[in-house]
Protein backbone atom coordinates (compact mmCIF):
# COMPACT_ATOMS: atom_id res chain seq x y z
CA UNK A 1 0.00 0.00 0.00
CA UNK A 2 1.94 3.14 -1.17
CA UNK A 3 1.73 6.20 0.77
CA UNK A 4 1.62 9.08 -1.00
CA UNK A 5 2.17 12.27 1.35
CA UNK A 6 1.83 13.09 5.02
CA UNK A 7 1.56 16.58 6.74
CA UNK A 8 0.37 17.76 9.59
CA UNK A 9 -3.38 17.05 9.72
CA UNK A 10 -3.69 14.60 6.64
CA UNK A 11 -2.46 11.88 4.96
CA UNK A 12 -2.57 10.69 1.40
CA UNK A 13 -3.14 7.15 0.20
CA UNK A 14 -3.53 5.67 -3.09
CA UNK A 15 -4.35 9.39 -4.25
CA UNK A 16 -7.30 9.76 -1.10
CA UNK A 17 -6.39 12.04 1.42
CA UNK A 18 -7.25 11.62 4.90
CA UNK A 19 -7.76 14.01 7.64
CA UNK A 20 -8.01 11.41 10.79
CA UNK A 21 -5.89 9.09 12.10
CA UNK A 22 -6.12 5.77 10.07
CA UNK A 23 -5.69 1.90 9.98
CA UNK A 24 -3.90 -0.03 6.94
CA UNK A 25 -5.44 -3.56 7.02
CA UNK A 26 -2.63 -6.46 6.07
CA UNK A 27 -5.89 -6.89 3.27
CA UNK A 28 -5.11 -3.15 2.13
CA UNK A 29 -8.74 -1.51 3.61
CA UNK A 30 -7.94 1.88 5.21
CA UNK A 31 -9.49 1.94 8.25
CA UNK A 32 -10.32 5.50 10.48
CA UNK A 33 -8.57 4.43 13.65
CA UNK A 34 -11.31 4.87 17.25
CA UNK A 35 -9.65 6.69 19.70
CA UNK A 36 -11.42 5.03 22.14
CA UNK A 37 -8.61 3.22 24.14
CA UNK A 38 -6.29 6.28 24.01
CA UNK A 39 -8.73 8.35 25.77
CA UNK A 40 -10.28 6.05 28.27
CA UNK A 41 -6.61 5.14 29.17
CA UNK A 42 -5.21 8.49 29.01
CA UNK A 43 -7.75 10.74 29.21
CA UNK A 44 -6.77 12.23 25.97
CA UNK A 45 -5.97 10.86 21.83
CA UNK A 46 -2.62 10.39 21.53
CA UNK A 47 -1.63 11.27 17.85
CA UNK A 48 1.72 9.60 16.42
CA UNK A 49 2.63 9.92 12.98
CA UNK A 50 5.51 7.89 11.66
CA UNK A 51 6.90 7.22 8.31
Amino acid sequence: MPIDATELGATTINGKTYDHDVIIRLSGAVEKRRKRLSKEMYGTALMHVTC
